[in-house]
């Protein structure tokens, strides 16, 4: 019952294939409590179950060969639960990506295997009732050891690169379960269908197995492509969401700091007609009263662009600039810029001010210090041009935006992800170009009056 056949080891490796790609998908999501200990403590019952499961002669076909395969993942997935702190979907999502790596590793062990002429049967030396005499192994089983070890190796890693490293950037929650449930159902059809296959055929065909893998592997890349859409359109609709809730918070900012900037002014305004009074009546000495004016004209709003977002966040920007020794320069005609809402322009402005506060800041050398913005009509377009001098190293993303330098970078960056969101929505064209420690972000948005 318990004789050393070649399924029988089979099953032990396919269990390993399992349990590597599970948790090679699942390492970087959130660990329960004495993960090592439950890692250890699960893989060693998985492990040990399919060793103990027995092999009677009437195992030896496609149905109960399906059953203890099924039953050992099934196993291994529930393990995963027991490890790691995961939503069902989730995990279910990481099972059908571990099952696809291990049926393309074994998929590719067969073609080469049948490529090599390393086998003479349709069970591939994997699927048989022969017994395997450990003493007769030659240099071909050895080969075929090889040959299972680089198609194990060039497969994982391969899925890892394609979709592991997508889904452990992120927590990673999926909400499309209809596509979810297709694809694993999708992969169990073809499972068992390659199971059929290998038991009903009399006889060896080298093309048909040939052929047999190929489809098999079409089949595992298509449930890749699935799997991979998932993951992606999920990361996207989360910066979607972190996105639209910065410009709600935008929208927030905007009013609660033009109320604040409007009685600023107001006081202002009333502050200097005192001034001008008391020194008109002797009360106060005339220079003095300059100088206050003076003082109080660094609160007052004096920057007109045409446009009240802009000149919202430059007179925000102004006092900061001032006591940091940055020189803010701005030239400005917004005139054909009214069409965008004023949110959407506060926001954008806001992150693309910040960004270059944050740059120049880092820059010993005061007289570098210097923010220089322009707006200006181009023939039917109008043209932003922010530029500034920073230092240290830019890194250009995979999306063509700069990557953050702050720490976290899960809850930072997504300033220029929120420019571009709103540069896109007016249909306008956006480029970041860096030479000679000046940075320049130039934004085109079409004009219209």
């Amino acid at each position: 019952m318990y004789q050393l056949t070649e399924l029988f080891i089979y099953k032990f490796l396919f269990c390993i294939g399992i349990l590597v790609a599970l948790h090679l998908f699942a390492f970087h999501q959130k660990h329960r409590d004495h993960y090592l200990v439950r890692l250890l403590v699960s893989s060693f019952i998985c492990i040990g179950v399919s060793i103990a499961i027995p092999l009677p002669s009437f195992f030896y076909n496609s149905i109960a060969t399906s059953l203890i395969f099924f039953f050992i993942f099934l196993l291994c997935t529930i393990s995963t639960y027991f490890v790691y702190d995961l939503p069902i979907k989730s995990i279910f999502f990481i099972a059908v990506t571990s099952y696809t790596t291990q049926h393309i590793s074994h998929e590719l062990f067969s073609l080469e295997s049948t490529l090599f002429g390393l086998v003479t049967d349709s069970t591939l030396g994997l699927y048989g009732s022969v017994v395997v005499d450990l003493t007769k192994l030659d240099i071909t089983h050895l080969f075929i050891v090889l040959v299972y070890l680089e198609t194990f190796f060039v497969s994982y890693v391969t899925v890892y690169f394609l979709i592991g490293r997508r889904i452990n950037k992120t927590e990673l929650m999926i909400n499309n379960t209809p596509i979810l449930i297709l694809s694993g159902v999708i992969l169990l059809v073809d499972i068992i269908l390659n199971a059929v296959v290998i038991y009903i055929q009399e006889g060896y065909n080298k093309t048909y197995a040939i052929v047999s893998c190929i489809y098999n592997l079409l089949c595992c890349g298509m449930i890749l492509f699935i799997l991979i859409s998932l993951a992606t359109n999920k990361r996207l609709k989360v910066e979607l969401e972190t996105t639209t809730k910065l410009l709600e918070k935008a929208e927030e900012q905007y009013r609660s700091n033009k109320e604040n900037v409007d009685l600023i002014n107001i006081k202002c305004h009333d502050l200097k007609h005192m001034l001008n009074e008391y020194a008109a009546e002797g009360k106060i000495n005339q220079n003095l009263a300059d100088e206050l004016k003076g003082i109080v004209k660094i609160y007052d709003s004096n920057v007109k662009t045409n446009n009240e977002a802009l000149d919202l966040i430059l007179t925000e920007k102004s006092l900061f600039c001032e006591k940091r020794k940055i020189k803010l320069n701005c030239m400005a005609d917004c005139t054909n810029l009214n069409y965008i809402s004023t949110t959407d322009l506060y926001s954008m402005f806001t992150n693309i001010i910040d960004n270059a506060i944050d740059a120049v800041s880092k820059i010993q050398d005061t007289e570098k210090r210097n923010i220089n913005l322009i707006i200006k009509n181009v023939n039917h377009f109008v043209s932003i041009v922010v530029s500034n001098y920073y230092e240290g190293e830019i890194k250009r993303g995979k999306d063509g935006l700069i990557e953050t330098t702050k720490g976290n970078k899960d809850f930072h960056g997504y300033g220029l992800k929120s420019i571009r969101y709103i540069v896109d929505k007016y249909h306008g064209d956006i480029d970041i170009s860096y030479s000679d420690h000046i940075f320049t972000l130039s934004i085109l948005f079409p004009a219209k009056t």
